[in-house]
């Protein structure tokens, strides 16, 4: 019979560290459009940071290959960010479930980026 492990973090924790790290990266991703919407675009929609390196705004409103695409733009955004939601609490039961504490970190990056996203949906329509 093999040798019974102790796990290092328990499920609880790794699942709280996977949340915890999905808050930061919709933090942080709030703060970083904040701040170069803020003090670097200063409303321009182009920027000129060196003659080889610009930042434009450029809003992504639509879905790949046509798909919504006889939906309007504000019933598009309902609709992928519901779906959106979905996926979010889909990956959140994952890591509830998961045993390996780096998935449950990747769980949170990604769960923090779709969040991210939710945001940009509803607030900008993109």
């Amino acid at each position: 019979m093999p040798p019974k492990t102790i796990p290092l973090i328990s499920d609880t924790r790794r699942a709280q560290a996977g949340l915890v790290l999905a808050v930061e990266v919709v933090v942080i991703d709030l703060l970083s459009k904040w701040a170069v919407f803020t003090f670097v675009l200063n409303d321009a929609v182009t920027k000129t940071i060196t003659p080889f390196f610009n930042l434009v705004i450029v809003w992504n409103r639509g879905v790949t290959f046509g798909l919504l695409g006889d939906v309007t733009i504000q019933h598009q955004a309902y609709i992928l960010s519901g779906v959106g939601l979905l996926v979010v609490v889909a990956l959140g039961v994952w890591l509830f479930k998961t045993s390996s504490a780096l998935q449950a970190l990747a769980l949170g990056l990604v769960m923090g980026g779709a969040l991210g996203n939710i945001y940009d949906r509803i607030i900008y329509g993109a």
